[in-house]
């Protein structure tokens, strides 16, 4: 894209080259239209969508990070705005060096940590350069226990393997190789602070787990991340958008899955998520947010998947897991399934299952997964669900709890507790109390705001594409 010019007028003068002043001006306006609070960078969108997209760290902020070297006034705001977005930043990365896999840029594997890469040689971090080494090596270390390399030690199409299913229209065989940004810090001295710092975890703040920017609710047990989402979404245009913005929670450990047949209800996986069938073939997911807010750290969202039908959705933080609930207004009858964290299935022996009337919970050598209904409108059925082959973006054949149920017109209440560790006595004990359903959402529906993400007005929509048409032009093709 053209931001990444924005890197050539610094190198030219570092170089003692000339270097026309209008392209780093055309470039640096084209970052300030996109900046929003906490150092988040967000692509607003025109009327009547009004939603915008926050984009994440490799993509802008690694390239407005290289440009600070040679402009004193103008560093001291990128540094400014790369050290607010740093501390909640950090709330994305498990323990493990993990990073929360998320939205459209997952074949760029290591390029997910490439910010801290950035941010150490730019000098730009809250962290010191033995955190800032731990978050940038920790996450090229999880990569190299994944089979992201072929057989010839290239990287591959999809994510933790060999997977072209996780690729949109627009990746190719060049674009894992984003992910060299990471190397970053090799042009750094061997005497510099980043080399010669000993790694240490830094620190995580309970105050950065509510994002408001980027919509988003984080959650952290036994060094894993868990995401619960909700206000980002994505261009129709682009595959899989559903799974990839509109899963109602998202995990480092446990990844996620994409539906291979929309026209396959009876097999799909749905894991994090609540697919609605009319005629028990097709189905629909949350995909578009009508209305969305965190309250009291809980996500509400109002969504409207069929003609006639809108569920207001509720992820309540819960214990090792988190309570769903789901208030269904129905004109037509409806099949439902929804499914919890996907589990490795490398084989059928390598997974248990354990069930009762309203609990499912599968377990491995490492880790359990579980599904309690708490509130259903009608008899459900609850069974492990195999995802299709390499429909998930860590394990090549995933297993996952779900729940099946009918529903009548009507308006209907589904609340389960869904929880996933390696703490399995946690996930064991399961949740505490659920909050009273109905007094809930009138309470979601009276507080609930837009994350500050979320929505535009038109003069910066319109701004945002006069820019980016301007940046194109000048620039080369975006």
């Amino acid at each position: 894209m053209g931001l990444f010019l924005g890197t050539r007028p610094s190198g030219a003068q570092r170089a003692g080259l000339r270097h026309p002043p209008t392209e780093a001006r055309r470039v640096a306006g084209f970052s300030r239209i996109l900046r929003h609070g906490a150092g988040w960078l967000v692509v607003r969108r025109p009327p009547p969508a009004g939603r915008s997209l926050c984009r994440l760290r490799h993509a802008f902020l690694w390239p407005a990070l290289c440009p600070i070297l040679g402009d004193a006034v103008r560093g001291k705001r990128l540094r400014d705005r790369a050290t607010a977005f740093g501390r909640q930043f950090r709330e994305w990365f498990a323990d493990d060096g993990a990073a929360l896999p998320y939205g459209r840029s997952l074949p760029y594997r290591f390029a997910h940590g490439s910010f801290w890469s950035a941010a150490a040689f730019a000098d730009a971090s809250a962290f010191g350069p033995g955190a800032l080494k731990r978050l940038a090596l920790g996450n090229i270390r999880w990569w190299q226990n994944t089979e992201a390399l072929d057989r010839d030690g290239v990287l591959s199409m999809g994510y933790a393997y060999p997977n072209p299913v996780v690729a949109e229209f627009y990746t190719s065989a060049q674009s894992p190789y984003w992910a060299f940004k990471a190397f970053l810090p090799l042009a750094l001295p061997a005497d510099h602070a980043f080399w010669q710092a000993a790694e240490e975890a830094p620190a995580t703040e309970p105050e950065a787990r509510i994002q408001p920017v980027p919509g988003m609710v984080m959650q952290r047990h036994k060094g894993v991340v868990t995401v619960l989402a909700g206000g980002q979404e994505a261009a129709d245009r682009f595959l899989h958008t559903a799974e990839k913005y509109g899963k109602f929670a998202y995990s480092t450990r446990y990844g996620f899955g994409v539906e291979r047949d929309s026209r396959c209800f009876a097999y799909g996986a749905f894991d994090s998520m609540l697919a609605l069938s009319a005629d028990g073939i097709h189905f629909a997911m949350r995909k578009h947010s009508d209305a969305h807010g965190i309250v009291d750290g809980m996500q509400y969202s109002r969504w409207s998947p069929l003609p006639g039908v809108t569920v207001e959705t509720a992820s309540i933080p819960a214990g090792v897991g988190h309570f769903r609930v789901h208030a269904i207004d129905t004109e037509i009858g409806l099949d439902l399934a929804e499914g919890g964290f996907s589990l490795p299935m490398p084989s059928r022996a390598s997974v248990s299952l354990a069930a009762t009337d309203n609990t499912i919970t599968l377990t491995t050598s490492d880790d359990a997964s579980a599904l309690l209904v708490l509130a259903a409108p009608a008899p459900v059925t609850l069974q492990h669900q195999i995802g299709a082959p390499g429909s998930h973006l860590y394990f090549p054949r995933a297993v996952v709890p779900q729940a099946r149920l009918t529903i009548a017109p009507g308006r209907h209440m589904l609340a389960s507790w869904f929880a996933a560790s390696p703490d399995k006595a946690a996930v064991a004990a399961g949740p505490p109390a659920l909050p009273v359903l109905e007094p809930l959402f009138e309470h979601l529906r009276a507080h609930a705001k837009p994350p500050e993400g979320w929505h535009a007005t038109s003069q910066n929509a319109v701004s945002f594409l006069v820019a980016r048409d301007r940046a194109t032009n000048g620039l080369g093709r975006a």
